[in-house]
């Protein structure tokens, strides 16, 4: 008998499914399975043909997982996406959220001048406003994944995937980090690009942001976020390094590298400000001491996209070994 196929079928099945009931669904899909081929086959050994009518019977994995899916009458995004959409839908809006709140707080403590009532005010319009933006751009990437059909598997016995190994599988860890990364990069370059600096000799805070070119690139840098949000989704969803994951990981990596490109090398990102504050708090006459300092904050902009571009590069061609490895 062809114990794999059926392997095959019931994990397709159960990793869609919430972790707490993955192991009940496996027993009973394992003995409803075998009570078929019983029913069918009686004392004869069940052939590979007669495991493939009873799986088709069963319909496909997607099918399968629906019926058992708690949630699935709660559902606002059709299956297989919803459980992840809930999952990922909390870790954006509790990174949005705290990641508002974080940086209005010390923008007020930087802004000594503002008044009480005016900044509670703008950290609660601000927390609703960022929390409303993330939920609307979760809600419509699950949409168009689910609508226009992107990412779904062709779920016919000849492509179930392999159990995948450990070293092979996308751990949900790294996914999360990858949202929360996007998610504060987003909110500290976009709502409060003045919280990054220091305070000079003068106890004044120096932002070494550029704020005008920030906001001037906003688009950039919401494209850089949100790509980087639809590849950690499709990465969740898929949880190995299936040809999917490694196309959403490459076609991420490709637009990051082109909008990083544009955006560095057309806003200088640095305040030139903080430069000169940095060459009075070196106290330096050495002409040369002055030129290297000047010269490392003028070409900040090459040094952040050589390392964008690596890690990016490094990434990319990871994904692919790994894609490789899970075969």
């Amino acid at each position: 008998m062809n114990n794999d196929l059926i392997e095959r079928y019931i994990y397709a099945v159960t990793k869609k499914l919430p972790l707490k009931i993955r192991q009940d669904v496996s027993i009973e899909l394992n003995s409803l399975i075998y009570d078929m081929l019983d029913e069918r086959c009686g004392d004869i050994s069940p052939s590979e043909k007669d495991i493939r009518v009873v799986l088709t019977e069963l319909g496909t994995p997607s099918e399968l997982a629906e019926q058992y899916n708690p949630d699935k009458d709660k559902c606002l995004i059709g299956s297989p996406y919803y459980s992840q959409y809930v999952f990922v839908l909390k870790i954006v809006l509790i990174c949005a959220a705290g990641g508002m709140l974080l940086a209005k707080l010390m923008n007020c403590i930087l802004d000594g001048n503002m008044h009480p009532v005016y900044a509670v005010f703008d950290i609660i319009f601000s927390i609703v406003f960022s929390v409303i933006i993330a939920f609307a751009i979760v809600t419509f990437i699950f949409a168009v994944l689910y609508h226009k059909k992107i990412n779904v598997l062709n779920e016919s016995l000849d492509s179930l995937p392999p159990i995948p190994s450990n070293n092979t599988k996308i751990s949900k860890a790294e996914c999360i980090f990858g949202i929360v990364f996007s998610v504060i990069f987003t909110v500290i370059f976009i709502a409060v690009p003045q919280i990054v600096g220091y305070v000079n000799v003068d106890n004044q805070f120096i932002s070494f942001l550029n704020i005008e070119a920030i906001h001037n690139s906003w688009y950039l840098i919401l494209i850089f976020a949100a790509t980087g949000i639809i590849k950690e989704i499709i990465k969740l969803i898929e949880g190995t390094y299936t040809l999917k994951a490694v196309f959403a990981v490459v076609a991420d990596d490709i637009i990051s590298i082109i909008t990083a490109i544009v955006w560095l090398l057309n806003f200088k990102i640095v305040n030139p400000e903080f430069t000169n504050q940095i060459l009075l708090l070196s106290g330096s006459n050495n002409p040369d001491s002055t030129a290297i300092i000047t010269k490392l904050f003028e070409n900040f902009n090459y040094f952040f996209l050589a390392v964008m571009m690596f890690a990016l590069t490094l990434e990319c061609v990871t994904t692919i070994i790994k894609h490789i490895e899970n075969k």
